[in-house]
């Protein structure tokens, strides 16, 4: 079993000064940070965007210096950026993430990740203008929200009965759902004037699949990376911020922690581009699921 990032944090910084003691003459000392900012400092930059596709799925989005304040951030956490100051990161957290999927891949796929795969690829973007939310236990985005509900964006008045949907339509639903989601908040999140993101780093057991990193560049119209080291993010993102520390001493308090990195090898590898004709279909999307997001709140609300 391997030691804890704190674990790691502490001794990068503080081991030589307790184990040799004679030896130390002088000990930076540093702030350090939280996992999640720890790993957005370890794959990437302000304007960079994380998504783990784990058990659940949790977005880090940083947010370079602004004179404004995020729009509106209700229904994520707010941190502030351990390297560059002035910029902050926000956290969105769904329960739903892996489990929700796999459910629908045991379900309407024959527990086969490659018929899962198939099943997205026959369906078109947009999947003929059906709009899935699938929350199998409940939901911290939207809250407390549990069940399947289905809706035609092209008359999105009431629910659309789930048996008059194709099996091989589910596959496709649940993607787009889950990052359409997130979609609509990184528009209610950055504020306004904001230059857009142009990099999504995607991590977690989902990130080896093709077809789900490429209609997350579809969705989002982001380049979409994989890390090519291991996935001790949390655990390198403490290790540089000790660097940062050590590196900004001996250049006299100076330098920025881009600088420092720029030396690095990559740490992130492009594994697929948006399609321009692809992302409009998406941006069309945003207000649909908007509404229809408002009348499964709504529905549960009257039950």
């Amino acid at each position: 079993m391997g030691f804890p990032t704190w674990y790691i944090r502490f001794n990068i910084l503080f081991t030589p000064c307790l184990t040799s003691q004679p030896v130390c003459t002088e000990c930076i000392i540093a702030p350090f940070t939280g996992d999640n900012p720890a790993s957005v400092i370890a794959l990437s930059t302000p304007r960079d965007a994380i998504m783990s596709l784990g058990t659940s799925t949790t977005f880090l989005l940083s947010i370079p210096p602004s004179t404004k304040p995020p729009k509106r951030f209700t229904s994520s956490h707010l941190l502030a950026h351990p390297t560059e100051e002035g910029a902050l990161i926000t956290m969105l957290c769904y329960k739903n993430g892996a489990l929700a999927r796999e459910k629908i891949r045991d379900q309407y796929a024959q527990s086969s990740w490659d018929k899962y795969n198939e099943f997205v690829e026959a369906s078109p973007p947009g999947n003929n203008k059906t709009l899935g939310f699938y929350f199998p236990s409940p939901e911290i985005i939207p809250p407390n929200v549990q069940g399947e509900f289905f809706y035609d964006i092209s008359d999105p008045k009431s629910p659309v009965s789930k048996d008059t949907i194709p099996d091989d339509a589910h596959p496709r639903a649940i993607l787009e759902s889950q990052f359409l989601s997130i979609k609509t908040r990184i528009q209610d999140i950055l504020p306004e004037g904001t230059q857009p993101l142009h990099s999504l780093i995607i991590t977690g057991g989902s990130s080896v699949n093709q077809i789900i990193l490429q209609l997350a560049a579809d969705v989002f119209g982001m380049k979409v990376y994989v890390a090519t080291g291991g996935q001790e993010a949390a655990a390198i993102g403490g290790a540089q911020l000790a660097r940062y520390a050590w590196w900004k001493k001996r250049n006299g308090g100076t330098g920025t922690f881009e600088e420092m990195i720029s030396v690095d090898p990559e740490t992130v590898r492009l594994v697929a581009e948006p399609r321009p004709e692809l992302v409009k279909v998406y941006e069309g999307l945003v207000e649909p699921y908007r509404r229809c997001e408002t009348l499964v709140l709504q529905n549960l609300a009257s039950h």
